[in-house]
C-alpha cells in the first residue's frame, strides 16, 4: 500500500466534508479495536463488502427515500433511514 501519508498539511474545504468524516470513523475504528479489542463496524456481517453502488431511474413522483429505504431493508433486513 505504501507509506502512511502524513496529512497534517492538507487544506480540506467544505466540500471534503465527507473525507474528514470518513477519516475521523476509521480512527475511531482502529482505537476501539487497539482499546477493547471491539471489532469495527460492518466485520462481523461480510455482504455488506460485497455491495456496489446501485442506479434507478425513477419517475418524477417517486420518492428516492421511499425506494432506497425498501433496497436498503431488501439487501440487509433492516430498515437504514
Amino acid at each position: 500500500m505504501g507509506p502512511v501519508c502524513d496529512r497534517t498539511r492538507e487544506h480540506l474545504g467544505a466540500s471534503d466534508a465527507a473525507i474528514v468524516q470518513m477519516r475521523r470513523k476509521l480512527m475511531s475504528a482502529a482505537r476501539e479495536l487497539e482499546k477493547n479489542r471491539q471489532a469495527p463496524p460492518g466485520v462481523k456481517n461480510p455482504a455488506l463488502y460485497q455491495k456496489h453502488g446501485d442506479q434507478v431511474l425513477l419517475a418524477s413522483a417517486d420518492s428516492w427515500i421511499e425506494h432506497y429505504a425498501a433496497k436498503m431493508k431488501a439487501d440487509y433486513g433492516a430498515d437504514k433511514t
